[in-house]
């Protein structure tokens, strides 16, 4: 046995060798696996600097490039006399001093799919749709036409990137998270569809609702938050059932605002209502019943009147 282990002792220091190659492989293996915690916070603190910047730079971006395509398919002759181009006449006739007033259907040879006969007033604005937010695009529409209109729209839309950021990195607490709301709301084909379809004021109630839910989950602003959800109501009749559904939330969702839920829904209903009201009293009868009577069925406001409605 002493012969044994004295025939073994010269493959002790190999055994350490070994031992300590073994140690300095487990230790780079780690070093390659597992990143320092602190490269990794200074890569999240770099983001979280930057995020907001970078997220301005991809709007400014996007605005930039959507303008000139709407331009450009406005130039080229892809523009709709029934979107843009009774928004055209009805804001250079407010620089006239004629409120809401078109002429676009007078003498109408195109397929219109309405029967103006059953209209009351066909030379206003305000038989078909509820756009008080026109008045606010006056000035803009005065100095540069319906042109800077298109890019205004394209601008608003990509400026939505922010409050969809803001309210993507406030419900993770990560900026690249919010990064990626925002990435995903700018690469949306609606939002891109909806810059290159004419002018619509209803497309401006996008940002605008994004903003008021960013100052209210954000910002904790009310007043803020009731601001922005009122102009976007301004934009049409129908968006007024989504500021009312987003009151409906808050009150459902969040207890501890309740207030603003309930002006939320106050202000939505009773938005929805006021434009339901000043397009029956123009069109003298239901609204869009003229054009959309056979689909549904009959003369559905004629039978409305004939309950006590005005003729």
């Amino acid at each position: 046995m002493s012969q044994l282990r004295t025939g073994l002792e010269p493959l002790e220091p190999l055994r350490s060798t070994v031992r300590e190659v073994g140690g300095d492989v487990a230790v780079m293996a780690d070093a390659v696996s597992e990143p320092p915690v602190e490269e990794a916070n200074a890569r999240s603190a770099w983001l979280a600097n930057r995020s907001f910047a970078i997220v301005i730079v991809m709007a400014v971006g996007w605005a930039g490039e959507f303008s000139w395509l709407a331009l450009q398919r406005h130039f080229a002759g892809g523009s709709h006399a029934e979107d843009l181009g009774f928004t055209d006449q009805v804001l250079a006739n407010f620089l006239r001093g004629q409120w809401f007033r078109l002429s676009i259907y007078q003498g109408a040879t195109w397929n219109t799919e309405i029967d103006f006969g059953r209209i009351a007033r066909p030379d206003s604005l305000l038989a078909f749709h509820f756009e008080p937010l026109l008045l606010l695009l006056v000035p803009f529409y005065a100095l540069g036409g319906i042109s800077l209109l298109l890019v205004l729209q394209a601008v608003a839309m990509g400026l939505g990137a922010v409050p969809a950021y803001r309210l993507g990195r406030h419900a993770t607490g990560s900026a690249a998270a919010g990064l990626g709301v925002a990435a995903a709301y700018l690469l949306s084909p609606l939002g891109q569809w909806a810059v290159l379809a004419d002018f619509h004021t209803s497309t401006l109630a996008v940002p605008l609702l994004l903003l008021a839910v960013e100052r209210l989950a954000v910002g904790k602003s009310v007043a803020q938050a009731l601001t922005a959800a009122a102009l976007a109501a301004s934009a049409r009749e129908d968006v007024g059932l989504a500021v009312a559904a987003l009151g409906l939330v808050v009150l459902v969702r969040r207890r501890g605002h309740r207030p603003a839920g309930v002006a939320l829904l106050a202000l939505g209903v009773g938005a929805s209502i006021l434009g339901a009201l000043v397009i029956r009293s123009y069109n003298g009868g239901l609204p869009f019943d003229a054009r959309y009577a056979e689909t549904l069925g009959g003369d559905s406001g004629g039978r409305w009147r004939q309950s006590g409605g005005r003729e």
